[in-house]
């Protein structure tokens, strides 16, 4: 199984339903078009999926699937700055989308080796911690940079080749997963305290106060978001049910 199957849903990234009124055709075209691309990268055919995915784009430019795919395409083309553009377009619809997390560390390994992508490979690990094939990929970057005697300042020593250790995002996740909103919260607002940048955490932090009950101040949260990333799906969501129960 290529990387990049590691996960793959349907769509979120499509425009919200009142948009897409009366436009059923083009969304049974964009449908057709990231299957075929899938195939496409399936038999190795990376230069004909990017040609299929790049008219998708253009009627979609927000959508999660095609961009992603069209990172993938990229990515095998060794295309890393179009990959990148790809990739990041995906996951600012959604922040954990894990296959688009793993292309952001591939090309940032790419270009500017493990140090650099060392966070990004983190990342994707947090999505998914059990995810073997990630944690597979983490540990090889932890030991590249060990063998440049570089551990200490990366702060990875003692994790080269036992248990990769839980981060308070990847806590966060499973606090989630176990329905336990105020131990998530609590995990969150501490990852938040350590990079008030992570937009991932945020929607987390949001999500936990919505299925705690607290939907006001769910949707501030998910204001905020929409402010720097409008097509966040799960942000958008937030703010469209608020609606629904004020």
């Amino acid at each position: 199984m290529a990387w990049w199957q590691i996960a793959s849903g349907p769509d979120a990234g499509l425009p919200g339903s009142g948009i897409l009124a009366g436009r059923s055709e083009a969304v049974a075209s964009y449908g057709a078009a990231c299957l075929k691309v899938r195939d496409l990268l399936a038999s190795d055919n990376a230069a004909e999926a990017v040609s299929v995915a790049i008219p998708a784009a253009e009627q979609f430019p927000h959508g999660i699937d095609i961009h992603r795919l069209m990172g993938i395409a990229y990515l095998n083309q060794s295309d890393h700055f179009n990959a990148r553009r790809a990739f990041d377009i995906a996951l600012e619809g959604d922040p954990g989308d894990l296959v688009a997390q793993v292309g952001v560390a591939e090309v940032e390994e790419a270009l500017e080796g493990p140090a650099v992508a060392l966070r990004a490979w983190r990342r994707a690990w947090e999505i998914e911690p059990g995810t073997e094939t990630i944690a597979s990929r983490l540990r090889e970057v932890q030991r590249r940079i060990a063998s440049e005697g570089q551990a200490a300042a990366y702060g990875i020593e003692g994790q080269i080749d036992g248990p990769i250790p839980h981060t308070h995002a990847s806590i966060v996740r499973t606090h989630l997963r176990s329905s336990l909103f105020e131990h998530a919260m609590l995990e969150a607002v501490t990852a938040l305290t350590q990079d008030k940048s992570r937009t991932d955490v945020q929607l987390l932090l949001a999500e936990a106060w919505w299925r705690s009950g607290e939907t006001e101040i769910a949707h501030s949260i998910a204001a905020s978001i929409l402010e720097k990333f409008p097509f966040c799906v799960v942000a958008n969501l937030l703010v469209a049910l608020h609606r629904r129960v004020v």
